[in-house]
């Protein structure tokens, strides 16, 4: 116990703990506050130390500011100097503005308002908050103000600072104005620590075009990408380290360039000196005019970097780094730039690159080295402000949850931030790759660096006033001074707006928009919070209503409050009526000082009187101080919160008074009054009456009602008479502690305004789920943690009892011996028994037309023009192309596809992924193993026998008996997948690229980049329509491609007729033996375009769940298919005659009266075309997530009548990003159809290999038939590749690098969710395990219904065990539910659930399986709850029908076993019994002692009584939180585990979103799973 508590004196000495019972016992602490308060100021550093710092930030501050000279005079002369008068009253300017912002203003002035060392627009904002009231989120309280850092002047009454103060207090806008003000300096420092590297990197490596003019650009912007690179990631080895690295690098560089500055001086032109005159910056300015004054832009570029100064100041005391500016930088700079300007006298013209042509020649390539290396070094100065005010602003509720890691031991400010370092290093290399000039990227970088000091400035009027106290008239000439430079300097650098300028101001309206939303959305949580926060008097006064007890352990309950009861908390009890011994709600705050010693970072204080065990801990932090540094939190907040008890024990007078709480409020009870029930003391259930007294404080009187809070903790604890309540505390803690978080989703009222549903539910909801969590923040172990669910706005169905149902018993029934055969029959194959009219299947067909053959339809568009792009040769080659185009089309879409293919739809579902399910349910294949015996039973999981000697059965042997087989089935399966997403971006670029290029036949001067954004603005349009379905979209596009196809088909024939008719020979395959004879490569890489001709033909088949076979058959062969053929040979028929014409052959052998209306069709046709896809790609990626190989993602069900018609809005704006990007990044249809091709191809041949195990395992065919099938189909699709793999250098690798990026996903997903379900199969347990587990664990039952969702159909989770392992306590109803995705296309309503029970009667413990097909969607279930409770009811009401089988495994979905007897006493509300196992599922019961506590139905009632009773009291659903983790594994693995997986699990969407849970019934457990 001692060294629990350390000793008394130790306990004395701690003064934070116990600050206000301290001062009740009146110790004298005023000597030791005085010696703590400001600490940091009466630090004291050595004069060496002070060198040696101010050395060191050299390399850390002061790189930015020194490698200004790289470009300043660039940036000012772009074109070159006028005349003499020019360079020197520009370095005029220059050496008054180095004089004036740096030295004087920065350095004399701002570096005096550091928060106790701590620097940036956030310190400043701390300061202010100190000493006014403008912090928005009111979560400070007076005894925050009495810390020994919470320094602050007093403000006399009169004052003109307290006037300023008073009108900034009782003014919200106010407030809100100076927060958008520190919000916009801290976004436009980000935009900062962007530009910086850019324009610095670029800058350094640009000097290697002086000596050598021929390397050319695109080399230079290299070599910065890769330096770039390389120093961001170097950042986490933190500032510390990288100082010394960087230090010697910026010394060398400031004395070379004070050195060759004093050398160019004396050696051009010692005259430059006269510009320390003033006067010539007069004339500058009244000769430039409107260029003089925005070349002030380029001269605001010499003090960029001074930003950094104070931003960096955390990292160095203020003194080190006034020393290195005024010994080293300051006089190196002047040095500098004077020398510069004495070589620009004599050449005025060579202002590009002034600093490396005054050079001398002999030391060019080592001052070249240094200045890369410096140029690399200047960066280190902004990305170390960045982290810096970023982990500011996220201590002020300003920036979302990032990870922080301290890199000294020395320095605490010294820290590095993993995510923000790879956003800026991506931002970064964007700005230098897409500008590549440094004129462009200084506009913008100037405009950053104004805009941060114009914030500072106007930061810096406040703290002169309501801090320094200082006279008006010196705010008021500080200002102007001020004001008169930066506001100059901000006029001339918005003339530059639209040279670069503009880059800065969107980098910080991004941030902007995120720091601001999520700072809007932290202050309305908290006032959530705080409107909705309850009394514990009230909450435990609820007790005898919510059958409230005790159970052993310390249960820690995380709140934002620091007075009253979370709402959260009032949530947890209700939905699970059970509270630990000892409860303590923790506060985790931070204030607006730089740090909270550790003597004072913890306030504890009781809730109650002391038999209640309840407490309040607050931890608060400064915004210098790292939360994750705490890792023995937990250990340091028992230490406290035992010393709070052992002094309140010196005080027991006061103990049950909230005297000594955390306020030092006086309660208004006498002592007597809270020792009014000590008779009671020695029973552990107490009569007590709960009244109000205070919000926090619980006083028990004598009262006649009486309110039973039961209190069971372990044996060792019998009563709290017997023994002192440390040794209690301690017991408790052995048990266990559970930390319990909330997790409150906000959303906007429905009658919100716009844009703040767009900032809540859009923006502020996808930070929350990207930013760590609060577990991660808190350093809470999963094992130990529970999360409960509450919603925010910032704004009974009877039981069916229809024994007829047969899906949730089907076992049971079948013991029955009902006859199930004929209704068997019946519903099997429902989809292809299903009859169409012959009206519904015409209407279908012309349906189709605009959501399947769209694609295919346009490809004349861009067929010949991609097969001859620079022409054909001869007539020959025109023949050969067209008899190769109508050989193709009727091979592949006409025989493969609409013959062939079509015909192995999974019951009208077409797909990769249908052709996945096919072989799953003919082979045992499917990676995850969570198929059972029964869901073959199913009426939908139809299959054909396979003989046991046939060759079926052989390959399908060889292939269940080797794992590679199958995982290369599944990945053959991804890979088409990823293709058809590929096709799916790629088929909108060519197909509305292709067909508005067409105007520029009749204006040929409308520029590519006109075509292009009319496209774009197509393609934005067209993606925005999906929401409306299929179903619309269909009728609306069906027309235009019908009046298209009629359209081409017509022009065709008129061509025919009218230029050549020997076209139609093209019709013999002689041509096409001609045409590949010649033996040409040229030839044969043709084949690429001419492939382009069957693209779409893949949408035939991915398209298929939306329409019914027959109806795409019909429509392709009646329409489609002589269409195009009329279409390419009118096209042939054109070029014969005019071979050169191959480039918009379509639009030019259009007759001219037709033109603009067919160019108009054609518009929308190529609009429509784009629909195939997309449609085949939200169908496939449906499927890809039924079978758990797609992130969760909303499916959208757009029809009533068509189940599978859908739209998945987040791969919707997904793919419109990426074709958008395409479409602009490349501007080339060829390029394009490249890729197209390439994606096609790849879904072509993958759609073959299936088929051929489709044709072996599923139709049995003979082999010497797959054999025919295989030859043919890969013989012309392997030709095609042969012929696109020539070109993946023009654009072919685009869909390989798509179709990649999304096969990562897909796969990392896949293997990731087969690891967390072997995990779940490795660590469940058995239920009679868990249960047997009840009397050491005080076991009880609690009023209501527990849903636990798992992913097991057997066995016990390993996340219940975890649960009752926290919280000893279930309900009186368990149910574990398990949704699972079967390969079959739709389970019907009827068979969906299955039940069985789990254990004898009197446990109430059952088992539910919910099936679902990989067309089903379960969030159309909005009565899920309903429809289970539904079938557990008829399950219970059958099960009594056999009585005598009542408590058997006989009647479980899963296995026949005998009947075990049933010997509890189901008369009494408790049953006594020996829990023993005798399976994994069954629980024996006998009439012997137990401790276990476990409640059953009453004896006036039955048990669907019992049950509507139990769900009424309140349904609590139950999920797990897993979170993977890979440890002693390769890297690639560790990086797919614990990255994309975690990253992509971070950002899919919730189980309980799927499982439609209500947010207020929901609990989740956490733990981890290592593989």
């Amino acid at each position: 116990m001692a060294s629990r508590l350390g000793s008394d004196d130790d306990a004395d000495n701690n003064k934070g703990s116990m600050w206000a019972l301290e001062q009740k016992l009146d110790q004298p602490m005023d000597e030791e506050a005085a010696r703590l308060k400001n600490m940091y100021r009466e630090k004291k550093f050595s004069a060496l130390l002070l060198l040696r710092l101010a050395y060191q930030s050299l390399g850390v501050v002061y790189g930015d500011l020194g490698t200004s000279p790289l470009y300043v005079f660039y940036n000012t002369f772009p074109h070159g100097a006028k005349d003499r008068e020019d360079v020197i009253g520009a370095l005029s300017l220059i050496i008054y503005s180095l004089t004036l912002v740096p030295l004087l203003k920065y350095v004399f002035i701002v570096l005096r308002a550091n928060d106790n060392g701590q620097g940036g627009t956030f310190a400043l904002y701390s300061l202010l908050c100190r000493h006014a009231n403008l912090k928005i989120i009111p979560n400070q309280h007076r005894t925050d103000e009495e810390l020994t850092t919470y320094s602050r002047a007093t403000i006399l009454e009169r004052s003109f600072a307290a006037k300023t103060k008073r009108w900034l207090e009782t003014h919200a806008f106010n407030k809100n104005s100076i927060l958008m003000l520190v919000l916009v300096g801290t976004c436009m420092v980000i935009g900062d620590g962007i530009l910086t590297p850019a324009i610095s990197v670029l800058s350094a490596a640009g000097g290697i075009k002086v000596n050598r003019p021929d390397v050319d650009s695109g080399v230079v912007v290299l070599v910065a990408v890769v330096i770039l690179v390389g120093l961001f990631s170097l950042q986490h080895y933190g500032t510390d380290r990288v100082g010394w690295l960087f230090a010697p690098i910026v010394l060398l560089w400031f004395l070379l360039i004070g050195g060759i500055g004093m050398y160019n001086i004396w050696n051009y032109d010692s005259s430059v000196l006269k510009a320390f005159s003033p006067i010539y910056i007069y004339r500058y300015l009244r000769r430039g005019g409107r260029e003089g004054w925005t070349s002030l832009g380029g001269i605001l570029l010499s003090i960029t970097g001074t930003e950094a100064l104070f931003a960096d100041l955390a990292h160095f005391p203020v003194s080190s780094v006034q020393i290195a500016f005024t010994l080293v930088v300051f006089p190196c700079l002047l040095l500098a730039y004077s020398g510069q300007a004495a070589y620009l006298l004599l050449n005025l013209d060579h202002t590009k690159d002034a600093f490396y042509r005054s050079i001398p020649e002999k030391i060019y390539w080592p001052v070249f080295v240094v200045a890369t290396a410096a140029a690399i070094v200047a960066s280190q100065a902004t990305i170390t402000a960045t982290f810096s005010i970023i982990k500011q602003a996220l201590a002020h509720g300003c920036f979302p949850r990032v990870k922080v890691v301290h890199t000294s031991k020395n320095f605490l400010g010294q820290i590095y931030i993993p995510d923000m370092n790879w956003i800026l290093m991506i931002l970064c290399i964007a700005v230098t790759a897409g500008f590549k000039n440094q004129n462009q990227i200084g506009n913008a970088y100037g405009t950053a660096v104004v805009l941060v000091m114009l914030v500072t400035t106007l930061l810096m009027i406040l703290i002169m006033l309501l801090v320094w106290h200082c006279h008006w008239i010196l705010v008021v000439i500080f200002t102007l001074t001020s004001l008169v430079v930066e506001c100059t300097y901000f006029s001339a650098v918005l003339f530059k707006v639209d040279q670069g300028g503009w880059a800065p101001l969107v980098i910080a309206g991004v941030f902007f928009i995120i720091m601001y939303v999520w700072h809007y959305g932290t202050l309305k949580r908290y006032e959530f919070e705080m409107h909705s926060k309850v009394s514990m008097a009230w909450v435990l006064g609820l007790g005898p209503s919510l059958g409230l007890v005790r159970v052993p352990g310390v249960g820690l309950v995380y709140t934002e409050l620091a007075s009253g009861v979370p709402h959260i908390f009032s949530h947890f009890i209700t939905n699970l009526p059970a509270i630990h011994s000892v409860v303590v709600f923790v506060c985790v705050k931070y204030l607006p000082v730089y740090t909270v010693p550790e003597e004072e970072r913890f306030l504890v204080k009781r809730i109650g009187p002391k038999n209640f065990h309840m407490f309040r801990c607050v931890a608060r932090y400064g915004y210098k101080d790292l939360h994750k540094k705490d890792d023995d939190f937990e250990k340091k907040l028992f230490h406290n919160l035992f010393v709070f008890v052992k002094l309140e024990s010196m005080m027991e007078g006061f103990s049950d008074s909230d005297e000594y709480s955390l306020y030092g409020q006086q309660t208004v009870e006498s002592r007597d009054a809270v020792l009014n029930n000590n008779n009671n003391d020695n029973t552990a259930s107490s009569n007590v009456d709960l009244s109000i007294s205070t919000v926090d404080s619980i006083v028990p009187v004598r009262s006649p009602s009486p309110v039973n809070i039961t209190v069971q903790s372990s044996d060792r604890v019998s009563s709290h008479t017997e023994v002192d309540e440390l040794e209690f505390l301690n017991n408790c803690r052995d048990a266990g502690v559970v930390h319990i978080l909330g997790n409150t989703v906000v959303r906007a009222r429905r009658d919100s305004r716009f844009y703040k549903k767009i900032a809540v539910d859009y923006i502020y909801a996808f930070l929350r789920k990207i930013c760590r969590e609060h577990s991660v923040i808190f350093n809470i172990p999963h094992e130990s943690l529970l999360n409960v669910d509450s919603f925010m706005l910032t704004t009974n169905e009877a039981y069916g009892s229809n024994l007829k149902k047969k899906g949730s018993m089907w076992a049971l029934d079948q013991n029955l011996d009902e006859p199930i055969d004929d209704d068997a029959v019946r519903i099997r194959n429902i989809s292809k028994e299903k009859k169409f009219s012959a009206l519904l299947i015409l209407r279908l067909a012309y349906q189709s037309l605009g959501v399947v053959y769209g694609d295919l339809g346009t490809s004349p568009l861009y067929v010949f023009y991609n097969t001859f792009p620079h022409g054909a040769k001869d007539q020959e080659d025109v023949i050969g192309a067209l008899s190769l185009i109508i050989y193709s089309l009727t091979l592949v879409p006409l025989i493969k596809y609409v013959f062939i293919v079509l015909r192995a739809n999974d019951n009208g579902q077409g797909g990769t992924f249908a052709l996945y399910s096919l072989l799953c349910r003919h082979a045992n294949i499917k990676i995850i193993p969570n198929l059972h015996r029964t869901d073959e039973e199913l009426t939908t999981y139809s299959r054909a026998t396979i003989h046991e000697k046939s060759f079926a059965a052989k390959t399908k042997r060889w292939i269940e008996a080797h794992q590679y087989a199958k995982d290369t089935i599944l990945i053959l399966v991804l890979i088409g997948t990823c293709m058809m997403i590929g096709d799916g971006i790629l088929t909108p670029t060519i197909s509305v690229l292709s067909a508005v290029g067409g105007i520029k036949l009749t204006i040929p001067d409308v520029k590519n980049e006109v075509v292009v954004l009319v496209s774009v603005a197509i393609i934005v349009g067209l993606f925005s329509l999906q929401h409306y379905g299929t179903d619309r979209v269909g009728w609306l596009f069906a027309p235009i491609v019908l009046l298209w196809l009629l359209l081409i088909g017509a022009i065709g024939i008129y061509n025919i007729l009218n230029y050549d008719r020997s076209v139609l020979r093209a019709f013999s395959p002689v041509y096409i033996y001609r045409y590949l004879k010649r033996g040409r490569r040229e030839d044969w890489t043709s084949l690429g375009g001419i492939m382009l001709s069957i693209t779409g033909t893949e949408a035939l088949f991915a398209d298929l769940a939306h329409f019914p076979v027959s109806s795409v058959q019909i429509a392709f062969t009646v329409l489609v298919f002589p269409c195009l053929l009329l279409a390419y040979s009118g096209q042939a028929a054109y070029l014969l005659n005019n071979l050169d014409h191959t480039q918009d052959a379509f639009y030019r052998s259009i007759p001219d009266k037709m033109y603009w209306p067919v160019f108009v069709v054609a518009t929308g046709a190529a609009v429509v075309a784009s629909q195939a896809t997309i449609s085949a790609t939200s169908s496939i990626i449906k499927q890809a997530r039924a079978h758990g190989c797609f992130p969760r993602v909303k499916i959208v069900h757009t029809s009533k009548k068509f189940l599978g018609q859908i739209y998945i809005p987040d791969i919707n704006w997904i793919l419109m990003v990426l074709c958008i990007t395409v479409t602009a990044g490349f501007e080339n249809q060829s390029q394009i159809g490249n890729a197209y091709g390439t994606a096609v191809l790849f879904v072509m041949l993958v759609t073959t290999f299936l088929m051929i195990l489709i044709m072996i395992l599923v139709w049995h065919c003979h082999w010497i038939l797959a054999i025919i099938f295989a030859g043919v189909s890969l013989l012309v699709e392997l030709s095609y590749c042969s012929a696109v793999l020539f070109k993946v250098d023009q654009g072919s690798w685009i869909p390989f690098l798509i179709a990649g990026a999304f096969f990562i996903v897909m796969y990392v997903w896949h293997y990731g969710k087969l690891k967390r379900y072997e995990f779940e199969m490795h660590s469940k347990v058995s239920m009679a395990w868990v249960l047997g587990l009840g009397p050491s664990l005080g076991l009880v039952r609690v009023p209501g219904v527990g849903l636990v969702y798992t992913q097991l159909s057997r066995g016990v989770p390993h996340i219940f065990s975890h649960f009752i392992t926290n919280l000893p306590a279930i309900h009186s109803v368990v149910i574990f539910v398990c949704v699972k995705y079967l390969p079959v296309y739709t389970v019907p309503e009827e068979e969906r659930f299955l039940v069985k029970r789990i254990g004898p009667k009197s446990l109430h413990m059952f088992r539910c399986v919910a099936r679902y097909g990989y067309k089903d969607l379960h969030r159309r279930d909005d009565d899920f709850e309903n429809k289970l409770f539904e079938s557990l009811c008829l399950f219970v009401k059958l099960d009594y029908m056999m009585e005598g089988c009542s408590d058997s495994e006989n009647y479980s979905s899963y296995e026949q076993t005998p009947a075990e007897s049933n010997n509890n006493n189901e008369n009494t509300h408790s049953s006594n019994m020996n829990l023993s196992v005798t399976s994994v599922d069954s629980l024996e019961s006998d009439r012997s002692e137990s401790h276990g506590n476990i409640a059953s139905r009453p004896p006036e009632v039955d048990e669907l009584e019992f049950l509507n009773k139990c769900r009424d009291a309140g349904v609590v659903h139950i999920l797990g939180n897993t979170v993977v983790r890979t440890r002693d594994s390769r890297f690639y693995k560790k990086i797919a585990i614990n990255f994309i997986y975690a990253f992509l699990r971070k950002i899919c969407r919730e189980n309980s979103v799927l499982f439609n849970i209500p947010h207020e019934s929901l609990l989740t457990v956490g733990q981890i799973c290592y593989i």
